[in-house]
């Protein structure tokens, strides 16, 4: 053990951030999303000449770590989701779970036949699931070999199904009713096949047939966890201004509701900011709810709305608030937000301001010059062209809006 060394030779466990293809880009801007909210050292592992430009902005969006200094209040990790609950094996719809409890019958060796609904396997013997076959009385045996099981569904038909299976040492071919629904290379993958309607007998027996082949070492249907990264995680970039990452692990959209005192996060109503869309939302009370697509996020800054224009969030990072807005202080007798704006790398930077219904933007002052813009639900946009690396000192005046 060489943990003594953390710190004074070395700094450990650093989180390696990965955003190159085959990722799409959405799965880049989960795993962005994450590494920069959970903090901590970062290392990437991309050849980075080599990477498209959409892809190093991701890169870019997500350092430095933040914090940067000892003015920068440390972003504070409030909580993430719980780890979700096994279901598998099990048949899965929207609105039904069928687990299959077994008995699970096994067999070493390989025929075709076997993945056949009919076929008569009585006299194989009878075998736990999850484990490794070597721990199920087959020590050291590499090869194929087969699993089936039976399970009744219900009568009602669903759209679509899905089998939540597991993880299988080393390769499965698997099979429902007959039918091939799926085959996985990988032992330690979770394995997960959406399920053909007319493969599956609603209201009738199935059989589940699946063709393992072991190449060495343990083999066999050996666990049911999915051990995902949680679905939702939350920081406190600076005092009282969150960023939430909500992400869908799944292959299908997903309907999220996440209650906001389960986060910590307090006030009756706040300012929401996409950080990937770079654009305001509406206003969230209790709750933050959304649709989201596949292997995607949706990460969102939130601040408690107030009675003044204020900064909801910028382009410069994930995290908001922890990096590059160093000061904000709103000048009633004046009408003004004054704020300063550091740690800028060179890439177009915008902040958004939420701004009251009954105040409207005037002028912006900066040195370079911003440029102003009012967006559809009132709040404005202050942009700068690419090139920004100096600290950036800026105010924006408001006055009264004019009544609609």
């Amino acid at each position: 053990m060489r943990s003594f060394y953390n710190r004074s030779v070395w700094l450990n466990d650093p989180d390696c951030l990965v955003v190159r293809p085959p990722l799409t880009l959405d799965e880049a801007r989960v795993w962005a999303s994450i590494v920069a909210v959970s903090g901590g050292m970062t290392i990437l592992s991309d050849n980075l000449p080599k990477l498209p430009v959409e892809r190093l902005t991701l890169l870019q969006k997500a350092l430095p770590v933040a914090p940067v200094n000892a003015e920068t209040r440390p972003p504070v990790a409030v909580g993430t989701q719980n780890v979700e609950r096994e279901v598998a094996p099990a048949i899965a719809t929207a609105d039904t779970l069928v687990r299959l409890r077994g008995p699970w019958r096994f067999r070493t060796g390989d025929d075709p036949r076997y993945a056949a609904r009919d076929f008569d396997d009585d006299a194989w013997e009878t075998i736990p699931v999850p484990l490794n076959w070597e721990q199920a009385g087959h020590p050291d045996y590499d090869g194929h070999a087969w699993y089936r099981t039976r399970f009744a569904l219900p009568a009602a038909a669903a759209p679509t199904a899905h089998l939540e299976l597991g993880k299988i040492d080393d390769t499965d071919e698997t099979f429902i009713n007959g039918v091939r629904i799926g085959a996985t290379n990988g032992w330690s993958s979770y394995r997960r096949y959406g399920v053909p309607a007319t493969a599956l007998n609603w209201g009738g027996e199935n059989v589940l047939a699946i063709h393992v082949v072991d190449t060495g070492g343990p083999g066999g249907f050996w666990s049911v966890r999915r051990d995902r990264p949680a679905g939702t995680w939350i920081v406190e970039g600076a005092p009282k201004w969150w960023t939430v990452v909500l992400v869908n692990w799944e292959d299908e959209p997903q309907n999220v509701t996440q209650s906001l005192a389960a986060l910590g996060i307090s006030g009756s109503r706040l300012a929401a900011y996409d950080v990937w869309a770079d654009q305001p939302l509406a206003d969230v009370q209790q709750s933050l709810a959304a649709t989201i697509q596949p292997h995607s996020t949706l990460t969102v800054a939130l601040r408690p709305a107030t009675q003044h224009p204020q900064v909801i969030g910028t382009t410069r990072h994930i995290v908001q608030g922890a990096v590059d807005i160093a000061e904000e202080r709103w000048d009633s007798a004046a009408s003004t937000l004054r704020g300063r704006s550091v740690n800028l790398d060179g890439r177009a930077y915008a902040i958004t301001i939420a701004v009251p219904r009954r105040l409207r933007s005037r002028t912006c002052k900066a040195d370079p010059a911003c440029t102003v813009k009012r967006l559809d639900v009132g709040h404005v946009m202050l942009q700068w062209p690419a090139g920004l690396t100096k600290d950036l000192a800026w105010s924006v005046s408001f006055g009264s809006a004019r009544r609609r």
